[in-house]
């Protein structure tokens, strides 16, 4: 964000900019800073939604709680205390409650989708999302 505001000040180039005893000379931000590369194939949205996380491909059926930070059609980081290794392929069961859409229909949504972890640090984990996902409607009384 900086480095737009100041790439856009003087078409590229930084303001001269005085301490009191000299002056720095003029750097051209094009130049000397590698524009970062976009990989992302979809926009990503902030985010939370509940959901679990079950390991596939083991004995040890593990299966911990997380929610989304951010969520794309192509994945989506989770937050959890206890994120899998990377490589790992999982199914995630991700709960959208909004009590708009429970007023709307009376019902809200699970989504059940499969993916494989492509990061994880110790504050949770990126999935990508591995394709095909099914929409269950969830019965939830209106009282």
């Amino acid at each position: 964000m900086l480095l737009s505001r100041l790439y856009s000040f003087g078409q590229g180039q930084m303001p001269e900019i005085s301490d009191g005893n000299e002056f720095f000379r003029q750097v051209n931000i094009r130049d000397e800073v590698a524009p970062m590369l976009e990989r992302r194939k979809y926009e990503r949205f902030s985010l939370t939604l509940p959901c679990t996380v079950e390991m596939l491909g083991s004995d040890n059926k593990e299966q911990i709680n997380a929610q989304t930070r951010d969520i794309s059609a192509g994945g989506a980081y989770f937050q959890t205390w206890q994120p899998f290794r990377e490589g790992l392929v999982v199914k995630l069961r991700l709960h959208v409650t909004s009590e708009k859409l429970k007023l709307l229909t009376g019902a809200q949504v699970l989504v059940k989708v499969d993916g494989t972890v492509l990061r994880s640090d110790s504050k949770g984990m990126a999935v990508s999302f591995n394709g095909d996902y099914e929409l269950v409607r969830l019965r939830v009384s209106l009282s």
